[in-house]
């Protein structure tokens, strides 16, 4: 076993450390193509730059990273470090409560009712920017500050969220404006309205939305900010911190649960009022959740569990789908790449719990799935035709609102910052696998993220919709961990201050 054990560890150390050489060949002819193509493919063009940077900077840093000495933790010897610390806190809040308050201002004030102003975005980066310097500055001895840089991070969020869907007097897009009427027919009717639509099979998303109306007496577009929205944005900003500190340290988590609420295609979903991200978060925490109730026997690491799949299984099918592919490689790995020491499971009940979870989740497939494939059918006949028709006859016209976003600066920004995200997120990938601990979590990053990447760029090579954004934002939600581990090196790396264990 121990020489399986070696022959594998040194394959896959082999292969970690031309991978960059490898990464950096495929960005060079990826920018070859970019240019050379009739139109320019500035997404190819950008996402490519990007990891070809992050590649030469980890192969330029690697050595230094590795012999950095673990930075000490900062020792309160002195006894007005305290006072140091709260000083700093203090003034850090106090910067945020004024941006913040700045950020409130110039929404009132703007003269344009249908768009937010330029200097409400310098002022959002500016609060983040004092988030990310607050994380850095903060000593690891001293977490009990984490929970205000979570609420703060949330107040970030939920600024860019809401003044987005405010703005417009109703719901915009095709998708919202469905979910709207699905969740008022079941509002009206009392129970799951008859229509041909399989999220009539998965309507836990607009259950909540229905019963926060009801209870709240308020509209959908504010009961769903009540509820989903809200509930969304925490549960995002808890589950990344909560990996990122699994997976490095406190500082990383705190980044990780700053940057993946912000992330762009999350925004972009939210706002258009998806069940499918909503999904993904609670499949991603419901793994957190495994993961901890295997190393501890809480009987409430399994109740939540099991409420949080119940919950999953209602809301879509594709998180679903993403939660048994990462069960599934996670399973194939520990009997096939065992490089990692194999622990016996504290808790022997959480896997059986996993397992029941899992055949409960075929059973409700298997009992929807001749409708499903029916409405899959009809979708795929009438699909040809409802390009061809007015919008005027497919819905009524007072509910159609045209939401035609030209590709504005702002709007190429964010789509670059999305596409700079991904690629410099390699090299946090490249620092996982350096270190023996992580070298298993690395390869299960790199699978997951080649199956979902694949199976987008799949879809757009054929001409087949195979739900290619989602599994776009799937890729890009894993990167969130890696790009944060990225910064926190590149920060240390400037301070020469070493890496933090």
């Amino acid at each position: 076993m121990m020489d399986r054990v070696q022959v594998q560890d040194g394959l896959f150390k082999f292969t970690m450390k031309r991978f960059p050489i490898f990464i950096s060949v495929c960005c060079i002819f990826a920018i070859a193509y970019s240019l050379l193509v009739g139109t320019p493919k500035y997404g190819i063009l950008i996402v490519s730059v990007a990891t070809l940077t992050s590649a030469m900077l980890w192969r330029y840093m690697e050595n230094d990273i590795k012999k950095a000495q673990v930075r000490p933790e900062p020792k309160e010897t002195d006894p007005t470090t305290p006072n140091k610390i709260s000083s700093s806190v203090n003034i850090n809040i106090v910067l945020f409560a004024l941006l913040y308050s700045g950020s409130l201002i110039t929404l009132h004030i703007r003269e344009d009712l249908y768009t937010r102003p330029l200097l409400f975005f310098v002022i959002i980066s500016l609060m983040i920017c004092i988030l990310v310097n607050f994380i850095f500055k903060l000593p690891s001895i001293k977490t009990k500050y984490s929970w205000i840089i979570l609420i703060l991070s949330c107040l970030v969020t939920s600024t860019l969220i809401y003044s987005q869907i405010y703005i417009y007097p109703s719901v915009t897009g095709i998708d919202s404006w469905f979910h709207q009427f699905l969740t008022n027919e079941l509002i009206n009717n009392g129970h799951i309205p008859d229509i041909p639509s399989y999220y009539t099979n998965f309507i836990g998303y607009h259950v909540i939305i229905a019963f926060t109306s009801i209870f709240a007496s308020v509209t959908f577009k504010s009961a769903a900010a009540l509820s989903v929205i809200l509930g969304q944005t925490i549960l995002t900003t808890i589950t990344f911190y909560l990996m990122g500190r699994m997976i490095y340290n406190e500082s990383i988590g705190l980044l990780s649960g700053l940057f993946g609420p912000l992330s762009y295609l999350f925004l972009i979903y939210v706002f258009h009022l998806m069940p499918f991200s909503f999904g993904l978060i609670l499949a991603l925490f419901s793994l957190l959740l495994i993961i901890r109730g295997v190393k501890k026997t809480n009987r409430s690491y399994e109740i939540g569990f099991m409420i949080v799949f119940l919950s999953l299984i209602i809301l879509h099918p594709l998180p679903s789908s993403f939660w048994v592919l990462v069960i599934g490689i996670s399973y194939i790995l520990s009997a096939l790449h065992p490089i990692a020491v194999q622990q016996t499971p504290n808790n022997i009940n959480m896997p059986l719990i996993v397992l029941l979870c899992f055949t409960l989740l075929l059973g409700y497939w298997i009992y929807i799935g001749a409708e499903m494939l029916s409405i899959g059918l009809n979708f795929l006949d009438i699909d040809a035709k409802i390009h061809a028709m007015d919008p005027s006859e497919l819905l009524p016209r007072t509910y159609i609102i045209e939401n035609a976003m030209p590709q504005s600066m702002l709007a190429n920004i964010c789509v670059n910052a999305h596409y700079i995200t991904s690629g410099f997120s390699i090299m946090g990938i490249l620092f996982l696998s350096s270190q023996s601990r992580h070298q298993k979590l690395s390869i299960a990053l790199l699978i997951v993220l080649i199956m979902s990447f694949c199976i987008a760029l799949l879809g757009y090579c054929i001409g087949i919709d195979l739900e290619n954004q989602r599994w776009l934002m799937l890729g890009h939600l894993i990167l969130i961990v890696p790009f944060s581990i990225s910064i926190y090196i590149c920060y240390n790396s400037l301070l020469s201050t070493g890496i933090r264990s």
